[in-house]
């Protein structure tokens, strides 16, 4: 949905030019990601049949082009960097490239984040000159955020969710993995022989009570005060923004696409896993 609330031009942009360094930050500023040959062609790319989301619209970019744009974003430093501190590998897949276009006068969206899907990155290039940046708030790094992602103690059986850090990195998928209470930062909840008289939709029940409250706990300034969040917005990034440059971002940050001025916004969007 779009807000009428425009970014204080009082705050300062937030930067980050150092991949290595996006836990704490949230984001990294990356620069020539795609070179201007190709900004031209994704820019002109048709955009027929496209799905209207939020304040724009979008079309998937497929075939030759999509492929040269997956070699191009490959070949980022930044973006290399943001993975393997990310994931603990230098392994990645760029998907769901998108170019998405935002009409003249449009206002802002409504600010957002990802409340439980912490095993992506995703990024945003410009295509076109003097474009609006995307907006943030400082990212809190020192708060727990919510995972989808269950697993039982080999000790006492009892299920739980895994911590961020655990979850984005994917340890649980490696062969001869398993998790305790204690690696969790508390004792077992209970014995074996209380778990096999307990029901699942029980334990269902008491995980999402889990998640919910630390949704409500992490994102409680957005969920409570959010025209002052809107109020709150900078950019990531500097204002003026060139062709080809863009951010890569975590999911959890709270961030907005900030509309467009005079001219339509034009940019692409992916996703790295």
């Amino acid at each position: 949905q779009a807000m009428q609330s425009k970014p204080s031009r009082t705050l300062s942009p937030l930067r980050n030019a150092d991949g290595q360094h996006i836990l704490h930050h949230g984001f990294v500023e990356c620069s020539r990601m795609l070179s201007a040959n190709l900004c031209m062609e994704l820019a002109s790319m048709p955009l027929d049949n496209a799905s209207v989301i939020s304040n724009a619209i979008q079309k998937d970019v497929t075939g030759p082009l999509g492929r040269a744009v997956v070699e191009e974003l490959g070949a980022s430093i930044q973006l290399r960097d943001a993975v393997s501190v990310t994931f603990g590998t230098t392994l990645m897949e760029i998907c769901m490239p998108l170019v998405i276009k935002t009409e003249p006068h449009t206002p802002a969206q409504i600010a957002h984040a990802d409340d439980h899907r912490v095993r992506e990155l995703f990024g945003i290039v410009h295509l076109l000159e003097g474009q609006l940046p995307t907006e943030g708030l400082p990212y809190r790094s020192n708060c727990t955020y919510p995972t989808d992602v269950a697993v039982r103690c080999i000790e006492c059986g009892s299920q739980m969710l895994l911590p961020e850090e655990v979850a984005r990195r994917r340890e649980h998928l490696r062969i001869n993995w398993h998790w305790t209470c204690q690696r969790g930062g508390h004792a077992c909840r209970r014995t074996k022989r209380r778990r096999l008289i307990e029901s699942e939709e029980s334990e269902d029940t008491e995980l999402l009570a889990e998640f919910n409250r630390t949704v409500l706990t992490t994102f409680r300034e957005l969920i409570e005060n959010p025209l002052k969040v809107q109020e709150s917005m900078r950019c990531l990034g500097r204002p003026e923004v060139a062709v080809g440059e863009g951010i890569v971002a975590l999911p959890t940050m709270i961030h907005r696409g900030p509309g467009a001025g005079e001219k339509e916004r034009l940019v692409l969007f992916f996703s790295v896993r």
